[in-house]
């Protein structure tokens, strides 16, 4: 689960029992608890409750505890699970400069100018480091992340970090269409 929203007043087990089971099998799910009663708000911090709502709700108070929750989640998920010649790694998908497609593995060009060699297939890579996720194929071998785009001409791309990156003639286009539908967002 993403996020659970929780009573405190329930049948049977209360919301707080309910909270420290749910602990005791996941400790990183977010738990909001959405009730009536304050006097359970200090035994919210025991479980390490994301939020805690009272009765009835404020719609403003609701979607800012749910904003913040989608920028956690956003958070949580934009890292890619890497295996490498000394392990698995986990890498900070937005940490990525671009792609390069290298026979079976695939080179990362980090911001911070290190490189990492992946064992995975570029496919593989092209479904997580897509137009979503404000990425975008530019040639068969290179995939480049559109924040990352300091310049570009009908044929490279210039990163922040002054890496040349080329784009295939038959993706200028639908590269140039990715770019400024991202940067207009």
């Amino acid at each position: 689960m993403d996020l659970i929203i929780l009573d405190v007043i329930m049948p049977l087990l209360n919301g707080m029992d309910t909270a420290r089971e749910l602990r005791d099998a996941d400790q990183t799910v977010p738990i909001v608890f959405l009730t009536s009663s304050r006097e359970f708000a200090v035994d919210s911090y025991e479980v390490k409750a994301f939020h805690y709502l009272i009765k009835p709700v404020d719609a403003g108070k609701l979607f800012s505890v749910l904003d913040n929750f989608k920028k956690t989640l956003n958070l949580r998920k934009n890292t890619f699970a890497a295996q490498t010649k000394d392990g698995f790694l986990s890498i900070p998908v937005s940490d990525v400069d671009f792609l390069e497609a290298q026979n079976k593995q695939v080179l990362f060009h980090m911001s911070d100018g290190t490189k990492i060699t992946v064992q995975e297939l570029f496919s593989r890579c092209a479904e997580i480091f897509s137009p979503e996720n404000g990425f975008c194929r530019c040639h068969r071998s290179y995939i480049v992340n559109l924040s990352c785009v300091r310049l570009f001409t009908k044929t490279e791309i210039t990163t922040f970090g002054d890496a040349l990156v080329p784009i295939s003639r038959n993706s200028y286009a639908a590269f140039k269409e990715i770019y400024f539908q991202h940067m207009f967002e």
